[in-house]
C-alpha cells in the first residue's frame, strides 16, 4: 500500500506537459506539424505537375552570371512593395518620376528607423519567429529558384505567403513608434508617433493605389486596347487573331473580349487563336485557308504575334500599328 501511495505521489509531483512546454509553443509545434503535412501532401502532387504549361514560363537557368542576382533584387523589392508602392502604372511619366523619388526618399527614411526599432523589439519571442518565418520563405523562394530553376520572383504574387507574418510585423512597428516616447522637444519631437502615423498613411495609400489599378496591374491592360480599336477601325467585320504560345495567351484574348463587351461597341467583333505554330510557312497556309473562307471584306487585327496573313489577299496599315501595355497588333483589311 505504502509502495502504490509513493508511485502515486511521485507520478503527480512530476511535471505535466503542459507545464514543460507552455501554450505558444504547443500553438507553434502543432501549427509546424500540420505544415509539414500540407508540404508532404502538395509534395507527393508535385511530379505530375512539375511539367505544366501553367507555370512554364517560370522556368529560368541563369547560370553563372550577373543575371544570378536579379531575384534576389526582385524578391526584396516585392517584400517592400507590400508596404510601399507609389502609382507606377500611371500613364503620365512626371508623376511616376515624382513617386519614384518620393519612394526612395521615403525608404532611406523608414527602413533605417524601422531596423533600430526591430532591434530594441529583441526580447519578444513572437517577433522572432514571425522575422524567421518570412526569413525562412524567403531562403525557400530563392532555393527554388536557384536549385529547381524555377523563378519565382518573376511574378510578385508568389511572395504573398508571407503577407500575413509581414503584417504582424508591422502591427509591431506600429505600435513601438506609438508607444516609446523621446526624451526632448514638443509633441512631435517627444514621441515616435509622427513616424507611426506616417508609416499608417504610407500603407493605407499603396493600398488605395492598389484598389484604384495604379500598381500592382496586370501587363495587360485591356480597358486602354479596347478604348482604342474602335477608333482605328472601320466598319468592315473584324477578327481579333493571335497565336497560342502559353495559357498567358488565352487569358489575354478573353481579357480583351470581357472589356469590349463592357463598352459595348457596335463593331462585330471575333476571335480567332491560331495553334501553337512555330513554322512561318505552315501558319501563312493556315492563315490564307481562313482568308479564301471569308464571306465579305474583313479587317484581321494580329495581336502580340509575328504570323500574318497572305500579303497578295490583305493590305497592310503600316501606320496604323499601335502598342498598348501587353498588346500590340499590326491591322491587315482583306478585300473580297
Amino acid at each position: 500500500f505504502f509502495d502504490l501511495k509513493e508511485i502515486t505521489h511521485s507520478w503527480q509531483s512530476k511535471p505535466k506537459f503542459s507545464q514543460l512546454l507552455p501554450n505558444h509553443w504547443r500553438r507553434i509545434i502543432a501549427g509546424a506539424i500540420a505544415t509539414a503535412l500540407m508540404v508532404f501532401i502538395l509534395m507527393s502532387q508535385w511530379d505530375s505537375q512539375t511539367e505544366g504549361e501553367l507555370t512554364s514560363w517560370l522556368n529560368q537557368d541563369y547560370g553563372l552570371s550577373f543575371e544570378a542576382f536579379v531575384p534576389i533584387l526582385r524578391s526584396l523589392a516585392w517584400l517592400l512593395t507590400m508596404v510601399l508602392i507609389p502609382p507606377l502604372e500611371v500613364k503620365n511619366t512626371g508623376v511616376i518620376i515624382v513617386s519614384a523619388v518620393v519612394t526612395v526618399v521615403i525608404l532611406l527614411w523608414i527602413v533605417p528607423k524601422s531596423i533600430t526599432a526591430l532591434r530594441k523589439l529583441n526580447d519578444h519571442l513572437e517577433l522572432h519567429i514571425v522575422l524567421l518565418f518570412i526569413g525562412a520563405n524567403l531562403l525557400t523562394l530563392l532555393g527554388i529558384v536557384y536549385i529547381l530553376k524555377i523563378d519565382l520572383s518573376l511574378a510578385p504574387r508568389y511572395h504573398f505567403i508571407y503577407f500575413p507574418a509581414l503584417t504582424i510585423v508591422l502591427g509591431y512597428l506600429l505600435n513601438y513608434f506609438w508607444e516609446k516616447p523621446q526624451s526632448s522637444g514638443n509633441f512631435w519631437q517627444q514621441s515616435n508617433r509622427a513616424t507611426s502615423i506616417i508609416l499608417s498613411l504610407i500603407i493605407l495609400s499603396s493600398a488605395i493605389f492598389v484598389n484604384f489599378d495604379l500598381a500592382y496591374r496586370k501587363p495587360e491592360d485591356g480597358k486602354a486596347i479596347a478604348k482604342l480599336l474602335p477608333q482605328r477601325l472601320n466598319e468592315y467585320p473584324t477578327i481579333l487573331a493571335t497565336h497560342y504560345y502559353e495559357v498567358a495567351v488565352t487569358r489575354t484574348q478573353i481579357g480583351l473580349a470581357w472589356e469590349l463587351q463592357d463598352l459595348q461597341t457596335e463593331f462585330p467583333f471575333q476571335f480567332l487563336l491560331l495553334d501553337d505554330f512555330y513554322e512561318q510557312n505552315l501558319a501563312a497556309q493556315i492563315l490564307e485557308k481562313i482568308v479564301d473562307q471569308l464571306p465579305e471584306t474583313t479587317q484581321i487585327l494580329m495581336f502580340n504575334t509575328h504570323f500574318a496573313p497572305p500579303l497578295d489577299k490583305c493590305e497592310l496599315f503600316p501606320d496604323d500599328g499601335q502598342r498598348v501595355n501587353g498588346y500590340s497588333y499590326q491591322k491587315y483589311l482583306c478585300r473580297k
